[in-house]
């Protein structure tokens, strides 16, 4: 005979487990024993299988202008590190990140303006080739790092740019690969392959120029013209656009030779001389009438300029007539080199008679050819701490645009006193003009 509080004992137990199973099958119990910290399950991200492969996958990036598949190659720590030239002439900062390789590459693929250092915009060309490539340096092999393997390679590849013809890209890069499979994928996922961690412009070592680019710059330098402009401070110590000038500002005197003994007077002075003057320029106009071995001098001097970089830049219509060794100079120095004083300048344009351009500062640096007569804006760009200049020609006076960094000072220098042009003295009337002389600094709010 059965015992009833047996079967009702057994009756309460199925009850029991059949809630308990309901509140399983509801939910509010979970049986996946998976971490909820861990990454989910899934094939590894496959970067290109080798450091060849990737470079391979990052030209054709370029060339394809296709900037989701530069990102692909591109760790989430990626850092391009500028040469000191873009640095100066930019006011970039020394390295950036991914997000800004992306807006340049982006900007310079899709035919955006292009901010140069001068403050012009030129758009590059959204179809034109170009025709990138990265050929290993001579020597170069892969080699293991700290941060993963490296390799040095020399940079080939055209930019052509709307109504300012085309920019030849070259110079030595370093390349930095790391085997993503030490460090994953940015969203967490395992990986398999090389990823570029980090890319060194190195300069214009070993450079050469084809004949049909008519400007040679860094791929850094082209970074920076299309990258998303940064908040800049900009504090201006000289600005003398001869609208309302004084001339007893100016000193002007005559030296004997290449001495700096004062012998007479410099040049005649003048502001807004048609003759010498464009439409939107008012123009000091500096003449003289000087016997064959004088040397003339028009200087102003500059207040002090805080930091250790500075521009100086200015409009000039040089005319210079005599023979090739007559020239005008644009220059600026520490100290004076009137007479009494131990100065000399720092670097220089010249400006010669026969129609050659050459930067002087510890070298003789030849630039190509100018017309005399026309105008032309010169900007030299001044790390005093490196004692380096970089240079920039632009105008209708040059045949083509100068572009050149890096370039010795004839000295150290603490810091800028002068702005100045020369006349070396050819014995025969000469006439030149000037405009738009500026003296200022540039500080980035987002470098440190």
């Amino acid at each position: 005979m059965s015992n009833p509080f047996e079967s009702a004992r057994y009756s309460v137990f199925l009850a029991f487990a059949v809630v308990i199973a309901a509140v399983m099958a509801t939910g509010c119990g979970d049986d996946d024993t998976t971490s909820p910290s861990d990454p989910p399950t899934s094939d590894p991200v496959a970067y290109p299988a080798t450091p060849d492969s990737l470079v391979a996958v990052f030209v054709e990036a370029y060339n394809a202008r296709d900037v989701d598949a530069l990102d692909s190659v591109l760790v989430a720590d990626f850092t391009f590190r500028f040469g000191t030239g873009e640095t100066m002439a930019f006011g970039v900062c020394e390295t950036w990140g991914k997000e800004d390789e992306l807006i340049s590459a982006q900007r310079l693929f899709e035919g955006a303006d292009g901010l140069w250092p001068d403050g012009s915009t030129h758009p590059a060309a959204s179809t034109s080739p170009f025709s990138a490539a990265l050929t290993p340096s001579e020597g170069s092999e892969w080699t293991e790092t700290e941060n993963g393997m490296s390799r040095r390679f020399d940079a080939s590849m055209f930019v052509n740019l709307v109504d300012f013809d085309i920019h030849f890209v070259g110079g030595r890069q370093e390349l930095v690969v790391v085997d993503m499979s030490t460090i994953g994928a940015p969203d967490g996922r395992p990986a398999t392959g090389y990823g570029l961690l980090q890319w060194d412009d190195l300069g214009m070592a070993g450079r050469t120029e084809p004949a049909h680019a008519r400007h040679l710059s860094t791929w850094g330098y082209i970074k920076a013209v299309f990258r998303d402009p940064p908040e800049r401070i900009v504090e201006e110590f000289l600005a003398e656009d001869f609208e309302e000038t004084t001339l007893e500002e100016w000193n002007t005197w005559a030296a004997a030779g290449t001495s700096d003994n004062e012998v007479g007077p410099g040049f005649d002075l003048t502001t807004k001389g048609e003759d010498f003057a464009r439409e939107d320029l008012a123009g000091l106009c500096l003449r003289h009438e000087s016997p064959a071995g004088r040397t003339l001098f028009a200087e102003r001097s500059v207040p002090a300029v805080s930091g250790n970089r500075f521009r100086f830049r200015c409009d000039v219509r040089p005319f210079v007539e005599g023979g090739a060794e007559n020239a005008f100079f644009v220059t600026w120095g520490e100290q004076s080199s009137r007479a009494g004083e131990t100065g000399t300048f720092l670097s220089a344009v010249q400006f010669s008679a026969d129609g050659n351009l050459t930067a002087r500062g510890s070298d003789a640096i030849a630039l190509g050819t100018y017309t005399p007569g026309e105008w032309c804006q010169v900007v030299f760009t001044v790390d005093l701490e490196l004692d380096i200049f970089d240079l920039e020609i632009t105008g209708p006076a040059v045949a083509f645009p100068v572009s050149i960094g890096g370039l010795p000072l004839r000295q150290t220098a603490e810091k800028i006193g002068f702005v100045e042009f020369f006349d070396n003295g050819p014995g025969v009337p000469n006439a030149h003009a000037v405009d738009n002389v500026r003296v200022w600094t540039e500080t980035l709010v987002s470098c440190p």
